[in-house]
């Protein structure tokens, strides 16, 4: 168990959050994102996540809570009765919930901000 915890730890302090298998799908969803004009949109909420996601996971949420930002551990996580879901559906929970992510670094970086 200890070894999967550093390797999950490395995986995140090399720029990429660790990614619940279920969740991938959306993952790839949100990163093949691209602009009218061809810009990589996607990732740069993949860089986004990397520099403020420790962890994005699929797990019991309240009924009407469909995705979660836990500040204080650094993870999104998605309501597994989503799991079903096109995973484009779960992309735009994962866009939403990388915005808490930013807020939550803005507000730490710059606390007279309004954030």
């Amino acid at each position: 168990m200890s070894t999967l915890v550093a390797f999950l730890g490395l995986l995140w302090v090399a720029g990429t959050p660790m990614i619940d298998d279920r969740l991938l799908p959306a993952w790839e969803a949100l990163i093949a994102v691209r602009g009218r004009e061809g810009a990589p949109i996607g990732e740069q909420y993949g860089e986004r996540a990397a520099q403020n996601v420790s962890v994005i996971l699929a797990g019991k949420l309240p009924p009407g809570v469909a995705a979660s930002w836990v500040g204080e551990l650094g993870w999104i996580v998605v309501a597994d009765r989503l799991l079903g879901e096109d995973p484009k559906v779960i992309a735009a929970y994962l866009v939403h919930e990388l915005a808490h992510a930013e807020q939550d670094r803005g507000a730490s970086e710059r606390p007279d901000s309004g954030y």
